[in-house]
């Protein structure tokens, strides 16, 4: 998914919710973006990484994590497993 198309996405997903779109949140959008399409290199092609990708997002309360992760994890199209705690 392209940056500004993952991006636009959020925002329309908040407008259509009535969430308030704050630049934090953009942020992490955008982060979470570079994550899933990280800039390739030539060696990159050539030996794939045997580990699995994962992330930590931590926040204060209230601040949209479960959101944004939802979002993040429903604009995925490939196997996944979510865990929370």
């Amino acid at each position: 998914m392209l940056k500004n198309t993952f991006k636009n996405s959020f925002i329309e997903f908040c407008r259509k919710n009535k969430f308030e779109i704050n630049k934090e949140q953009i942020e992490v959008i955008n982060l979470l973006n570079k994550f899933i399409n990280p800039k390739k290199k030539l060696f990159d092609f050539l030996f794939l990484p045997k580990e699995k990708l994962c992330f930590y997002l931590s926040g204060k309360v209230g601040v949209g994590k479960t959101m944004l992760l939802n979002f993040f994890y429903n604009a995925l199209k490939i196997k996944k497993k979510k865990i929370t705690f």
